[in-house]
């Protein structure tokens, strides 16, 4: 009699488990026809980089390929065909901020182990609304920081592929919501082509990599 009982309440558990767990969600990433280049979000959730006595609470930021045949500009910076760039702002010293391509040459020299992304295609109205809101989104703050401001990027004209956060926007929380598109890539890396820089009035300063840094 004991045995039947254990075995129905066995039986109870594991259909209560499965019926109650959530079902894994596979979003998909639509794509625009006319699409001249490729946003890539990116978020590294800082785990690899811990240790004992140092919290690191990760990053995020965006990438952008010009994947058309012609120059494209966005935020008075000239991006050549087949070329891509890393944008994200920092807090730091030399500008608090705009960054183009530091975490590309972080990338390069092996940081951020086990980042993920996701890419979509954007249109050229589309880089022109990136553009702009760029235009005025040149700080840092703890609260519109790296996070918020690649996730703004993001969903630009994002329509179905449009990611929610409630509340402060962190590297973690955007972690977790890029893995729910079965697209999402990890380590995708961008190539170190050009130094780091920031828009200095009209003109681009850039820094030697690990003055950036």
């Amino acid at each position: 009699m004991k045995k039947i009982v254990f075995l129905l309440l066995l039986c109870l558990t594991l259909c209560f488990a499965s019926c109650s767990a959530p079902a894994p969600v596979e979003r998909t990433v639509s794509e625009p026809e006319t699409a001249v280049a490729q946003l890539t979000l990116y978020a590294f959730d800082g785990v690899s980089e811990r240790v004992f006595g140092i919290p690191n609470l990760g990053h995020a930021f965006v990438a952008i390929k010009n994947t058309s045949a012609l120059t494209l500009n966005f935020f008075g910076y000239n991006l050549e065909p087949d070329k891509e760039v890393t944008v994200g702002t920092w807090g730091q010293s030399a500008h608090w901020g705009i960054w183009i391509n530091i975490e590309a040459e972080y990338m390069r020299i092996g940081r951020y182990k086990g980042i993920v992304s996701l890419s979509r295609g954007i249109t050229p109205a589309t880089l022109d609304k990136i553009s702009i809101h760029m235009n005025g989104a040149d700080y840092w703050t703890p609260t519109t920081n790296c996070s918020a401001f690649a996730l703004a990027l993001w969903n630009i004209d994002a329509e179905n592929n449009n990611i929610g956060i409630k509340g402060l926007v962190t590297p973690g929380k955007l972690t977790a919501q890029i893995k729910q598109f079965e697209s999402f890539k990890t380590e995708r890396p961008v190539p170190a082509d050009t130094l780091p820089c920031f828009k200095n009035g009209k003109e681009f300063e850039t820094v030697e990599p690990m003055k950036a840094a």
